[in-house]
């Protein structure tokens, strides 16, 4: 009898640390923002996020080489989406095929996504590195896509600037300043893309951005000119 209360107690014992092992190791969930039934002027905006966001970010060296086809993809849709708002016969399909497409691009990245923060040396960091993807962790409120993010470059004295998308066509403009009264332009002043890396810098100083969106002034649909400068957005180079 005594025997079967002790081997009783160590099933217990297995059973509550099995359970501790399986809440211990509980697996961080990526989430994206966005479906394929995401209205496609958003889902532009997000899909273009991710790719900015992952773009020579050091922490997912494995999805650099899936970014360039992506950036391809999504400047195709941008162009379906623009005939298809002037109601070009067959356009409205071909969006919705491009968009199947990008978002089976952006699963797969964000798979490796999930894979990497859920390894041992990562899963105490996985919220931070992934809202440094543009996705978000299941459970967790997803941060806001601002205007203009600023993050560090791969290189010491690299910075690069990602702004929001504002659509096909749409050029950005970019200014730098040492104490965010005083602007110039950046080394790149105007970009037909939404990021901006930018190198030569000192470490340990600190500087500011703002980014202004330009529109064709002769735009058929949505918003034509220039927009208004962002908010200035500070960052201590490393």
């Amino acid at each position: 009898m005594k025997n079967k209360v002790n081997q009783f107690k160590k099933n217990v014992i297995i059973i509550m640390i099995t359970i501790a092992l399986k809440i211990a190791v509980k697996k961080v969930v990526v989430v994206l923002r966005f479906t394929t039934k995401t209205k496609t002027p958003d889902f532009i905006v997000n899909a273009q996020h991710v790719h900015d966001m992952l773009l020579n970010n050091p922490e997912f060296p494995d999805v650099q080489p899936l970014l360039a086809q992506l950036q391809t993809d999504i400047n195709t849709l941008m162009g379906d989406e623009s005939k298809a708002k002037t109601k070009v016969v067959g356009a409205s399909a071909t969006v919705t095929q491009q968009k199947g497409i990008i978002y089976n691009q952006v699963e797969l990245i964000k798979a490796t996504v999930q894979k990497d923060v859920n390894l041992p040396a990562n899963i105490n960091n996985a919220v931070v590195m992934v809202n440094s993807t543009g996705m978000f962790v299941k459970g967790h409120t997803p941060p806001v896509i601002a205007p203009l993010t600023v993050k560090h470059g791969t290189i010491s004295g690299s910075v690069i600037l990602i702004a929001k998308s504002v659509g096909h066509h749409a050029a950005y403009e970019w200014a730098e300043s040492k104490d965010g009264i005083n602007w110039v332009d950046c080394t790149t002043r105007v970009t037909l893309e939404t990021h901006n890396p930018l190198s030569g810098f000192t470490p340990g100083t600190t500087w500011y951005f703002h980014m202004k969106p330009v529109l064709p002034a002769k735009a058929k649909t949505g918003p034509k000119g220039e927009g208004s400068w962002s908010n200035p957005v500070s960052i201590v180079v490393i």
